[in-house]
């Protein structure tokens, strides 16, 4: 047992709307308090996720802009004045800061980095592949979400694969799951009851690739009679251009772009099938979420996909930007009711034995716990709240 709990402090870009930004909410929320105080910094300013933080808990924001050499300064004077055990930093917008503002700190806290996936699909610049190989001999412990992400930053600067440990993400599947009425609760929604309806959650950004699964709607809509309704959970510069696209393809009536909500999870359940088009994913929320409900999942095989969802089992894959694979796997789970069902069934129990919540809280835990010797953890801390 330790003499005291273990300060955590998270270092992140912002607490907006995302999968990095839910993860950070869920540790907040859920690691035990008996063995974790928790505190947030923002290097920007936090966001709509913040509000999802049900406990007490110190969140900094730093307002930082470009090329802002005051940040380093200002986190490491929190570091100084906190003293956390422990500081955990995400993707590759936090790490030069952190690592900078540690050493000035003169605390000495073990240093944590992990990587959650690439923001957008541009050029990897050879100066980011050269600092990444500088900034992980000055961490202790690396991280990533799924195998396939580590691999893929590793391979791109030359940073040992073995040096990045595996944590999932993890879902509430007391929050997220199945309806006993799919109707009632689409009266409820005001969503069409007897139609087919496809649901995905994502920014809408170029790397999400909207696009691909607007064209492949189009496809479906024209296929056949099935009446068909696309909803479009979450908001981002594509906006305009997939509602000029979805006009032109002649589907915009059969589209509905709801932007970000934070009901998600009532939505959910009242779908037959989700679909993500991404060109690049770490280990997606949306999918765990989704299903948590109980749907069947057609996911482009990028990422961590391949991790989540079971070919043939709970959904399927389709390779990125192949418009005729995404239609036609989508068209076979839309024809097919007892397939949606089983797959549905297989997918909740999936998300149930090997990616929930406690699993996820419980494992990010014990790994905290590894990061600190227990002479560290055990000395008096300055500073508070």
């Amino acid at each position: 047992m330790r003499d005291q709990s273990i300060r955590v402090l998270h270092v992140v870009h912002s607490l907006a709307v995302g999968g990095l930004e839910n993860g950070v909410v869920n540790l907040v929320n859920g690691l035990p308090l008996s063995r974790f105080e928790q505190a947030v910094c923002c290097l920007d300013l936090r966001g709509d996720m913040s509000a999802r933080i049900v406990r007490e808990t110190c969140i900094w924001d730093l307002f930082r802009r470009r090329h802002d050499l005051t940040v380093p300064v200002k986190l490491a004077r929190i570091v100084r004045e906190w003293r956390p055990h422990l500081v955990h930093c995400r993707n590759w917008n936090t790490w030069l800061d952190t690592v900078i503002a540690c050493a000035l700190s003169g605390i000495g806290p073990s240093l944590v980095w992990s990587f959650h996936g690439f923001a957008d699909m541009g050029k990897f610049p050879l100066r980011r592949r050269f600092a990444s190989r500088i900034l992980a001999r000055r961490s202790d412990r690396l991280l990533a979400v799924c195998r396939n992400t580590a691999d893929q930053y590793a391979g791109l600067t030359g940073i040992s694969p073995a040096r990045f440990e595996i944590l999932h993400n993890g879902v509430d599947c007391d929050r997220f799951r199945p309806t006993a009425d799919r109707h009632a609760l689409r009266r409820e929604l005001q969503l069409p009851e007897h139609e087919l309806i496809v649901a995905t959650v994502a920014n809408l950004t170029i790397i999400k690739n909207h696009a691909s699964l607007l064209r492949a709607a189009s496809r479906i809509c024209s296929g056949s009679d099935r009446q068909v309704r696309f909803l479009f959970f979450g908001d981002g510069p594509e906006r305009a251009r997939l509602l000029a696209l979805s006009r032109e393809l002649g589907i915009a009536e059969r589209i509905i772009l709801y932007g970000t909500t934070q009901q998600i999870d009532k939505y959910l359940p009242a779908v037959d099938l989700f679909v993500l088009p991404s060109r690049n994913e770490g280990l997606s929320n949306a999918i765990l979420e989704a299903m948590a409900c109980g749907v069947p999942v057609v996911a482009t095989e990028v990422g961590g996909n391949s991790d989540l969802v079971s070919v043939g089992r709970t959904g399927y894959l389709c390779p990125p930007d192949d418009v005729n694979s995404l239609a036609g796997a989508m068209d076979s789970l839309l024809s097919d009711e007892s397939m949606r069902s089983s797959m549905g069934y297989n997918s909740r129990q999936d998300a149930l034995a090997r990616f929930s919540l406690s699993t996820m809280l419980a494992r990010y835990g014990d790994f905290y716990e590894s990061c600190i010797p227990r002479k560290a953890a055990a000395t008096p801390t300055a500073g508070g709240h």
